[in-house]
């Protein structure tokens, strides 16, 4: 059982790595980005967003004046690395250019060029496990400036539509203390039939028809969060302190959605990052089939898959 990897031209999205073994396949554009756009078991479909209509794009003069005359930055689909607290438009960087690859035995390492104005550079390496679907995705950024800058590396993995989230709540007995903390975004309504609330449980469904976009984030202290849909499930695993300093009010993870995609978002802990120093933020993906899906705000369904897929 071995990973294959080579560059091969995928969609619209011109060059890309692709890593695939007898269960899995992933795609990295290498032409832009870079961005995961291909995630699928052998057989199945897609599981990662395409923006084929380049639906989703800022621009405008802020973006000019703050990076180049013309800038516009396309969100792609699948994965991408950003940093957080969000600031627009510094955070929304036109990553339009070639990326360098290096191709390894098993996956890739991917190094886009230094962004003007942020002066950071981004290091992402993917590695598919030679007998499983499991990818591993190291996520670096490096400070080029000569400043000690304070930031939180944001892996961020937008999903196609029509699928069901589940988010563990936090379980661990504080007493008479609170023991998770909601961070809720100003255009979300917590009344939003695309959002349940379980005992044990969250989910957040993604709707093609809706006529408002939804986020919140959590302290995610289970570390895991998965999206069900097209007879599979996709999880990712990372890493969480509990007392580590985390962005937007202490939350390690955010999600996201419109009537176009659902994002997953898991966040790292606050770091400084000296001149010329570095940070870091792993991620664990999978991917598995199903024979059922959860049923979206039923919490024995949503328990049931749980202990069936994801235990």
């Amino acid at each position: 059982m071995a990973v294959t990897v080579s560059v091969e031209n995928y969609r619209h999205y011109g060059k890309c790595v692709k890593m695939e073994n007898e269960f899995a396949e992933l795609y990295v554009t290498v032409d832009v980005g870079p961005r995961a756009v291909h995630y699928a078991l052998k057989g199945k479909e897609n599981m990662l967003f395409n923006d084929d209509n380049e639906a989703v794009n800022n621009f405008g003069p802020e973006y000019d004046e703050t990076f180049f005359e013309g800038a516009r930055w396309h969100i792609y689909g699948g994965h991408r690395l950003w940093l957080s607290p969000e600031k627009n438009p510094d955070t929304y960087y036109p990553d339009n250019d070639p990326v360098e690859y290096e191709i390894l035995e098993n996956g890739a390492v991917f190094i886009p060029k230094p962004q003007i104005h942020n002066n950071i550079q981004y290091k992402l390496t993917y590695t598919l496990d030679a007998a499983s679907a499991r990818v591993t995705l190291k996520q670096e950024v490096r400070n080029l400036s000569r400043e000690t800058i304070r930031r939180a590396l944001w892996g961020i993995t937008v999903m196609d539509k029509e699928g069901v989230e589940i988010i563990p709540q936090p379980t661990k007995d504080t007493g008479l203390l609170a023991n998770r903390v909601l961070a809720v975004w100003a255009y979300s309504d917590l009344s939003d039939e695309r959002i349940k609330f379980g005992k044990e449980y969250i989910t957040l469904k993604q709707d093609p028809q809706a006529a408002s976009n939804f986020k919140i984030g959590i302290n995610n202290e289970k570390g895991w969060v998965a999206y069900a849909n097209k007879g599979c499930v996709f999880k990712v695993q990372y890493d969480v302190n509990e007392q580590g300093d985390y962005p937007d009010y202490g939350v390690s993870l955010e999600t996201y959605t419109s009537n176009l995609i659902l994002e997953v978002e898991t966040l790292g802990e606050l770091h400084d990052i000296e001149p010329d120093g570095t940070a870091c933020h792993i991620e664990h993906w999978d991917l598995k089939p199903v024979e059922f899906m959860p049923v979206h705000g039923d919490e024995s369904s949503v328990k049931r898959f749980v202990e069936t897929y994801l235990a």
